[in-house]
């Protein structure tokens, strides 16, 4: 049986809002088809939920190429799934930009504060990963197809793009573009008498006949990628007469049987499009470097992989935040929330700050007591070189308390950061927040 992407790592980008000003149209829909992707990669594509990243509204081309290698850190060894959702642009050069929140639009050479395709071939270039899946739903996408194979060093690639090089993506209304949407259905309720797996190239196929009268996708297949197994097919009927139980083992280790000819399915914990990321709220240096004091030496932080992220409720992320640049080592953090913290419970922003191999967690702002959108900033002497970024807590009421008093870890009472989440109760995404002197 052909390998699948169980492996991968994903860098999921949606920009569908625009500063005042630009040229470029608002896209409906871009956050909910972010957020409904997210979670058709790690529910129907079995996907580890810690390897997919979410990337909303970056504000400009350096922010995202940023985001995107951050992303990406860890992926050398693995398949990379990368995806964008937002408008694309061609200047006179016919050169690929894929839009920023800060992006104005027009033409010339180049396109200020667009990141261009160039670019992201580089950064995917350097991440040195064994295949490379990358899908544009944007206008003008095909034109990655004719450069992509200038991404060296990988054992194959795939394009799978929703317009052609001269041609304009579609939106389907509040649902967004028409293209994810298509694709999101397709995860979600599979092709009637079509095979057991959906392979990449079964994906583009069936894309190709349901958006034959909006727009053309095109494909790229390098070293039969194509033929890699994005989910199990959830239409697929076992034939009548089942045939013998064999076992298969897929390129990466995992066993699937055939069970009636059809593929067990695979059962997945929901969870919080949610992960563990860098923030820093003073300019502390890391645990293991810090002097003895009345207590005794600094414990040992908690490794940033031994962050939990924990399930999140059915339907919409409950808070959903974005962060943009606000002058000198600020930045405005905004939140959109889908649901309001239980009775007995409040929100909370925490911000990690994320050393070499360890982390803290600095409570900063209790939501009930911000408006929607609210300024971080840091120190003049904080160290810039450190990741930084925040994500919501939801916590019962007497830990909100501890947190009001500024010293939130009762086995270290002297500390005003935690050394670990107190909780698995990460209810928001992540959001990298983009520092700047």
């Amino acid at each position: 049986m052909p390998d699948d992407l169980r492996d991968a790592h994903a860098v999921l980008i949606g920009v569908g809002e625009y500063d005042s000003g630009s040229e470029l149209p608002r896209i409906p829909g871009v956050q909910h088809a972010l957020i409904a992707l997210h979670e058709a990669l790690v529910q129907r594509c079995g996907l580890d939920r810690t390897a997919v990243r979410m990337i909303l509204n970056p504000y400009t081309q350096d922010n995202l190429a940023d985001e995107i290698a951050a992303a990406l850190a860890t992926a050398s060894g693995h398949p990379v799934i990368f995806y964008y959702i937002g408008h694309g642009m061609i200047d006179i050069r016919s050169e690929l930009y894929l839009a920023t929140r800060a992006t104005k639009g027009g033409a010339g050479f180049g396109q200020p504060a667009a990141l261009s395709y160039d670019r992201v071939r580089s950064i995917l270039r350097d991440v040195q990963a064994t295949a490379i899946v990358m899908i544009l739903d944007c206008c003008f996408s095909a034109t990655a197809i004719e450069t992509f194979a200038k991404i060296a060093k990988i054992e194959g690639g795939y394009v799978l793009t929703s317009a052609s090089r001269n041609k304009t993506a579609k939106v389907a209304g509040d649902d967004g573009p028409a293209f994810t949407a298509a694709l999101l259905k397709l995860l979600e309720t599979g092709e009637p008498g079509g095979p057991p797996y959906l392979d990449l190239d079964t994906v583009y196929r069936h894309l190709k006949r349901a958006l034959s009268s909006l727009q053309v996708p095109y494909s790229l297949d390098m070293n039969e990628t194509g033929t890699r197994i994005l989910a199990d097919n959830p239409a697929y009927a076992a034939p009548a007469i089942p045939p013998k139980i064999t076992p298969s083992v897929t390129g990466n280790g995992r066993r699937r049987r055939w069970i009636a000819g059809a593929v067990a399915a695979v059962v997945l914990a929901a969870g919080a499009v949610a992960g563990a990321l860098a923030l820093q709220s003073d300019d502390k240096p890391p645990a293991s470097q810090r002097t003895t004091g009345p207590l005794g030496p600094a414990p040992t932080s908690s490794p940033a992989s031994a962050v939990v992220v924990p399930p999140t409720p059915t339907g919409s992320t409950p808070v959903v935040l974005t962060a943009a640049p606000d002058g000198s080592r600020t930045v405005t953090v905004s939140t959109t929330i889908n649901r309001q913290a239980r009775a007995g419970y409040q929100y909370w922003l925490v911000l990690q700050v994320r050393y070499d191999s360890s982390s803290e967690f600095y409570p900063r702002q209790n939501l009930a007591q911000a408006p929607p959108s609210f300024r971080i900033e840091i120190p003049k002497d904080a160290d810039l070189n450190w990741k930084r970024a925040g994500l919501i807590l939801e916590v019962p009421d007497d830990m909100s308390r501890r947190f009001e008093t500024g010293f939130p870890d009762p086995a270290n009472p002297s500390h005003d950061y935690l050394l670990k989440l107190p909780c698995t109760c990460v209810v928001s995404n992540e959001v990298d927040l983009p520092f700047r002197d």
